[in-house]
């Protein structure tokens, strides 16, 4: 998996921020021979959001991520998808604060998706989270230097142009329909503090639950639980 994203934020008053960007991934796909799954799954979008604080408790979001989605970046209008997350955050203190929304996806096989979740400094250097895609708990060594442990989800829908025929009796072509890349990630991950405007996180663990379903189809696969070692980088300009 790789990516890349480019982030702006203008302000429209005191209270409300807006976000505009763009963002591109691709998911290369290492597979065995016979396997009914495309070569790697793409996505350029643009990143899209709203922030407001409503109150010194209250605050909301809203997020869009319009763009392609498929087995290749050729802009088909059928890879066409607009993900949309709205949440609502409540500080009950500096300490402790709940997160409530929905995620809307009008190509997933759940189209819509609620959210709850908490963030919790429990000790001066201890953080729980418990929400999606992340949850887990983070231990801040120095200012400089934070470790996590936890699980992530990551994944999204993908257009299939790709005609693969049908993989058994019953089942129909798997062409023209989309597909659920969806995994479950298990791991530890340190975040370091280059400057203030650079982080470096690295992440390693293991995939425990990888699924690709053609949902439309009925016909789902199975990865086979690989490792994995992430590493990201962060800038502020």
């Amino acid at each position: 998996h790789f990516d890349i994203g480019f982030t702006g934020r203008t302000p429209l008053n005191e209270t409300t921020l807006l976000l505009h960007g763009l963002a591109w991934a691709r998911n290369s796909l290492d597979l065995s021979n016979g396997v009914y799954l495309p070569d790697a799954l793409d996505e350029l979008s643009l990143s899209l959001g709203v922030q407001h604080r409503h109150s010194a408790q209250w605050s909301f979001g809203a997020y869009l991520r319009p763009g392609f989605y498929g087995d290749s970046l050729d802009l088909e209008s059928d890879s066409f998808n607009a993900p949309l997350l709205a949440t609502a955050i409540y500080s009950v203190s500096r300490e402790l604060s709940w997160i409530f929304g929905f995620s809307a996806n009008a190509a997933s096989d759940n189209p819509f998706f609620p959210i709850a979740g908490v963030r919790w400094q429990y000790a001066p250097d201890w953080t729980l989270n418990i929400g999606f895609p992340r949850a887990g708990i983070a231990w801040r060594q120095s200012e400089q230097l934070t470790w996590n442990l936890g699980a992530t989800v990551q994944g999204g829908d993908y257009y299939v142009s790709e005609g693969f025929g049908s993989p058994a009796p019953g089942i129909g072509r798997l062409a023209r329909t989309w597909l659920e890349y969806r995994e479950i990630r298990l791991g530890v991950g340190a975040e370091c503090k280059l400057s203030d405007h650079v982080t470096l996180s690295a992440d390693a663990g293991v995939a425990v639950d990888q699924r690709f379903d053609y949902f439309d189809r009925g016909y789902e696969l199975k990865g086979e639980s690989p490792l994995f070692v992430a590493v990201a980088i962060k800038g502020r300009f």
